[in-house]
């Protein structure tokens, strides 16, 4: 085989509209190991354990591919995993580097299993996929003693190419650009960004962006050009280098002329008391204006919702503006999600 061979497909989740199959070539796994011997210390041997199954690029970049190429040992787990079996294979495995979604963390939380001292054995805690909130960061540690090292991957590039790790690591930040990775931030009239603090459309290249999407030639044209992939991902970086995810790109919402991102909202929400799970989505309404509507999981269903939604009102008009707060709050049970555990 040529390196340029197509070596395999992964399916996107699917948050943003139909799943696409993504045609990675056979140099694209040549940079699986990367991350993980130069930043996470993964020397032959160490035991590597992702809740994630491997049809996620997550688990596919870092533990199956990126594993195998470190020397690694990997722990696979069979069937769906839950909290309560997490915890008996790390009790049983004892993995060295753990591999999870924030969902998932939150999870084991929640259920009190992430007390059992086989979790505060670890060496190191890696979570991907979605935004990891500051206050779920504060709670694992509390309960474990260990950081969590977020980092921003996508399918499109199999691995993170922003990142925390040890000696470098920002509560509530995506991390730092991986040294083998480009990025440039540009505007909606595709002006390069160059001011920190200031957020913008994240543009990519690296060795292991994929080829192409198979069989959407028009969306390959718009995502890969001149070998940059085009994320989606709305991000800003500071003046030492930091980068904040805000959210994507199709989730922004303009509301009073303003863009306002689910992400600032939702994470302030986190941070309100018998709070479990936020989403916000916009909603238009009958003037034909985008308003934000919040959908909330409690912790405990309360007995007045009347004033429970007026109590998260108070707490998020305290670091709010007024037009990035909720016209709506809905209840729910739990909020849906993908097979990634994507929501």
């Amino acid at each position: 085989m040529s390196k340029d061979d197509m070596a395999l497909w992964i399916y996107s989740s699917g948050t943003t509209g139909r799943p696409k199959a993504i045609v990675h070539l056979h140099h694209d796994v040549i940079d699986a190991d990367r991350h993980l011997t130069t930043n996470l210390g993964i020397q032959p041997g160490d035991r590597l354990f992702c809740t994630s199954k491997i049809f996620f690029a997550y688990a596919l970049g870092n533990v199956l591919l990126g594993g195998l190429r470190a020397g690694a040992t990997l722990i696979l787990n069979r069937g769906w995993p839950d909290a309560e079996h997490v915890a008996r294979v790390v009790a049983d495995k004892r993995p060295d580097v753990f591999f999870t979604v924030p969902t998932f963390y939150k999870n084991l939380i929640a259920s009190g299993v992430s007390k059992d001292p086989a979790f505060g054995n670890l060496r190191c805690c890696v979570s991907a996929g979605e935004a990891l909130p500051s206050c779920l960061l504060d709670q694992w540690r509390e309960t474990t003693g260990h950081e969590i090292y977020e980092g921003l991957g996508s399918s499109e590039t199999i691995y993170l190419v922003i990142a925390n790790r040890p000696g470098a690591c920002r509560p509530g930040w995506s991390g730092r650009l991986q040294p083998w990775v480009e990025a440039r931030l540009v505007d909606e009239a595709e002006r390069i960004v160059d001011e920190p603090n200031t957020p913008g459309m994240l543009w990519i290249r690296t060795d292991s962006v994929c080829d192409r999407y198979w069989n959407r030639q028009q969306l390959s044209r718009e995502t890969f050009v001149d070998g940059w992939y085009r994320t989606g991902d709305v991000m800003s970086f500071d003046e030492d280098g930091w980068w904040r995810h805000h959210g994507r790109q199709d989730s922004m919402l303009k509301i009073s002329g303003q863009w306002v991102s689910p992400v600032e909202i939702e994470e302030r929400v986190l941070t309100a008391g018998n709070v479990v799970e936020a989403a916000v989505v916009g909603k238009t309404n009958e003037d034909g204006l985008t308003r934000a509507t919040l959908f909330v999981v409690p912790a405990t269903r309360p007995t007045d919702e009347d004033e429970y939604r007026n109590q998260l009102l108070a707490h998020l008009r305290a670091d709010l503006a007024v037009y990035k707060c909720p016209r709506n709050i809905c209840l729910l049970d739990e909020l849906p999600r993908t097979d990634t555990g994507k929501l």
